[in-house]
């Protein structure tokens, strides 16, 4: 179900892009577990919290986490698919590409 409202997502079974196969329900289902990274550390660290990547850029440990859980996720949810995330680059080389 979703933390948005209370009744489940209609059954929006699979969608289909060129030959792959999305399962729509377990897509929503991933994006919403990674919100719950994001809600597990909201608000409990100060300035500072993060590493520097660039001058004035910092990337939290929040960042990676979230994105290396969808990854795993995404890359899994559709076989042979690819990953662009901004802190970790492209990982695969499939024609449907996460980002």
């Amino acid at each position: 179900m979703s933390e948005a409202s209370d009744q489940p997502h209609r059954d929006l079974n699979v969608a289909k892009k060129n030959h792959f196969s999305i399962p729509m329900n377990a897509l929503i289902r991933t994006v919403e577990a990674s919100s719950k990274i994001h809600k597990k550390y909201f608000r409990k660290w100060g300035p500072g919290a993060g590493d520097e990547k660039s001058a004035k850029e910092v990337v939290s440990r929040v960042d990676r986490e979230a994105e290396e859980f969808l990854k795993k996720k995404l890359l899994k949810l559709v076989s042979g698919s690819s990953f662009y995330g901004e802190e970790s680059g492209r990982s695969g080389a499939g024609e449907l590409l996460w980002i």
